[in-house]
């Protein structure tokens, strides 16, 4: 069985004083067609405040359309800031799909800090993102450490469907 996504790494670095902690995760990775697209979620610092989140969604995948729609509303009612980026099948097969996933990521942060939101920490899934200075910090592929990572992919998912 899994274990459940949780406030581990959230909590430790809310404790140093980090305060727009980004998770930042990507959907469409492993598909044999179509974009990869990211996005990047600040939660609130407040543990207290999650709660209606907390066991609500530890894999975007596992949701039906309907629940990852549901869930989508609610990430954005109490998120502080979220970003998306889209990098298209054409990007994959010119960089390849590790380089346009770090790409989608990427885009997803500069929205997210058009919106006036820049993270001062990033968590991620499993990757990092080198270019970047902000302090970062890659996940273990199915670690349930964070809630902000896990949470990350509910926005993109909807969005893989959508066209521009």
């Amino acid at each position: 069985m899994r274990e459940r996504a949780n406030l581990t790494f959230e909590l430790a670095l809310w404790a140093e004083g980090f305060r727009a902690v980004a998770g930042v995760d990507e959907v469409g990775r492993g598909a044999l067609a179509g974009p990869v697209v990211a996005a990047a979620v600040i939660l609130p610092p407040d543990a207290g405040a999650l709660g209606s989140l907390l066991g609500r969604c530890d894999d975007s995948k596992a949701l039906t359309a309907k629940q990852r729609e549901t869930l989508y509303g609610e990430i954005l009612a109490v998120a502080v800031g979220v970003g998306v980026g889209r990098c298209e099948a054409c990007d994959i097969d010119a960089w390849g799909i590790a380089p346009a996933t770090r790409r989608a990521m990427a885009l997803a942060l500069d929205a997210l800090a058009a919106s006036g939101c820049a993270p001062d920490y990033l968590l991620l899934d499993f990757l990092t993102l080198p270019d970047l200075t902000c302090p970062q910090r890659g996940i273990p592929a199915r670690s349930a450490a964070s809630r902000t990572a896990t949470r990350s992919p509910c926005p993109s998912r909807p969005r893989r469907s959508w066209r521009r």
